[in-house]
């Protein structure tokens, strides 16, 4: 009578013989199959590269993502970092803020260790760190975020990260777009934009007037004298020129 011992043998024999088969070949790529483009990111190490590989970790707001949020007509860019985890614009709205009160913090750093820039250009006040979102166009082509320490690159502004926010770079032809808006609280937006463009030399413009009576913050039952509408009335004139040396490294 054959032992217990003998039983197990010869199932551990049998074991491997039961997992074994044939290969299976990989299936052909398909050559028909479209190849998704991967998002480049610049301000991670200031050099372009795949937002896949970049060392720091980066959120891009793209032009389409702007254009699906509720603030893709004549928004103002700290309305868009609202929807970035880790970033933490002032509570009130830039458009109703005074200047002095605008900032924006990543990390729970502070704001006098967030950079802002546009197009490269800082926009943080040198003396008190507050951030005029006025100044940033409608053009907008992009906004890259970068939380955590840059100040190896950007300097002791950018210890808590780097907000870059990138407009649209002027193309070969003429256009001109012109967009009214208002609504309640007597707020009325004007944009106005205009561009030009050869193989070698392009320029842009961009103006925005806004206006609004504003509402008193205060809640009704702690208003005082001294409470009064926020009312806000600011204008924005940029423009930028690009001089291609050689068409055919654009």
């Amino acid at each position: 009578m054959p032992s217990a011992s003998s039983h197990l043998l010869l199932s551990l024999l049998l074991a491997p013989c039961s997992i074994i088969g044939p290969a299976r070949e990989a299936p052909a790529a398909d050559p028909s199959a479209e190849t998704a483009t991967e998002e480049i990111v610049i301000s991670a190490t200031r050099t372009p590269e795949p937002l896949g590989i970049a060392q720091a970790t980066s959120t891009v707001i793209t032009r389409e993502r702007i254009q699906q949020t509720p603030f893709r007509d004549g928004s103002q860019a700290d309305d868009l970092l609202r929807y970035v985890p880790g970033v933490q614009p002032s509570n009130l709205s830039s458009r109703y803020n005074h200047p002095t009160a605008q900032a924006v913090t990543l990390r729970g750093l502070g704001s006098r260790r967030a950079l802002v820039l546009l197009d490269g250009v800082p926009l943080n006040d040198g003396f008190g760190g507050w951030i005029n979102w006025s100044r940033v166009p409608d053009s907008l082509a992009r906004v890259e975020v970068v939380p955590g320490g840059g100040s190896n690159l950007y300097g002791t502004w950018a210890m808590g990260g780097v907000v870059h926010i990138l407009t649209e770079h002027p193309r070969a032809g003429t256009g001109f777009r012109s967009e009214t808006r208002a609504g309640n609280l007597s707020t009325y937006t004007e944009s106005l934009a205009g561009r030009y463009g050869t193989d070698r030399l392009t320029v842009s413009l961009d103006y925005r007037w806004y206006h609004t009576n504003g509402f008193i913050t205060v809640p009704p039952e702690q208003r005082g004298p001294v409470d009064r509408r926020d009312d806000s009335r600011h204008e924005n004139f940029s423009g930028k020129v690009a001089w291609t040396i050689d068409p055919r490294t654009a």
